[in-house]
């Protein structure tokens, strides 16, 4: 039955492709357009730095200092302390980027990784003051195994260069899922969008895509209240495309991600 869902579902997309052209490039157009005006000016910058504050060896230092409290806090193992700070302050997927950068380092087991995707990854400032604060309500913000023992930090020069390549892979691969999820979207409003009620699109876009439920947001006509309600839980789930993100950044580094998607 689950094979013939799959082909099932995989014939419908190639019969909507065929007969609505138009809508899947409206969805590249418009998913491009974010990455080029939002994704990329906020993400790949902190991509970079975070993979350098990673290689550099700086994470071990800081988990260290701080890792005792995430452990108690958090019941997270003390190496993820770093890992829990970069996520948020970075967001969705730098978390679980940083996790699988951790356990490809030798500074999570396994089983401690796994357990701490489930609290590393979670929305940024960047995105809520950026695109909720000032695009949805109007109102704009100033930024504000066993475990290994580590290894040796590397030198600037290669840890530079490492960071750059791995900031660029992870912005293309973000903008990719977006852009995929972006036309399922329009698919959606075309065929289904009008057996629902205008004011549930936001909620029901932003389940597939967290950018696009947030941009219905802005134009649909609920007071404030239930606005920041419907904000609040798409910030919390992050939606099906975040969740791919998220287990393709740590799947790189051989973590399965079972606790962000189910493994088949």
């Amino acid at each position: 039955m689950k094979k013939l869902f799959q082909a099932l579902a995989l014939l419908a997309a190639f019969v909507l492709l065929i007969a609505l052209p138009q809508a899947a490039a409206d969805g590249v157009r418009s998913a491009l357009t974010l990455c080029g005006r939002v994704i990329l000016p906020s993400l790949f910058p902190f991509f970079v730095c975070s993979n350098l504050f990673l290689l550099l060896g700086y994470s071990a230092r800081l988990s260290a200092r701080f890792g005792g409290a995430a452990a108690k806090l958090l019941r997270l193992p003390p190496a993820a302390g770093s890992a829990f700070l970069l996520g948020l302050l970075g967001g969705y997927p730098a978390g679980a980027q940083a996790v699988g950068t951790l356990y490809a380092r030798g500074e999570l087991s396994g089983a401690n990784a796994e357990r701490a995707l489930a609290v590393c990854n979670q929305a940024g400032p960047s995105f809520i003051f950026g695109v909720l604060g000032g695009a949805v309500f109007k109102n704009q913000y100033a930024p504000a195994k066993a475990v290994a023992k580590p290894p040796q930090p590397e030198s600037f020069a290669a840890a530079f260069s490492e960071s750059v390549r791995r900031a660029g892979m992870s912005a293309i691969q973000i903008c990719m899922f977006i852009t995929v999820f972006s036309v399922l979207s329009c698919y959606f409003i075309l065929t289904a969008g009008s057996f629902l009620p205008p004011d549930a699109l936001p909620l029901v876009l932003g389940s597939l895509e967290l950018s696009a439920g947030c941009a219905a947001l802005a134009d649909c006509a609920l007071a404030l209240q239930w606005k920041l309600c419907i904000a609040s839980a798409l910030l919390s789930f992050g939606g099906v495309s975040v969740l791919a993100q998220s287990r393709a950044a740590v799947q790189e580094h051989g973590l399965t991600g079972r606790l962000l998607l189910p493994c088949k």
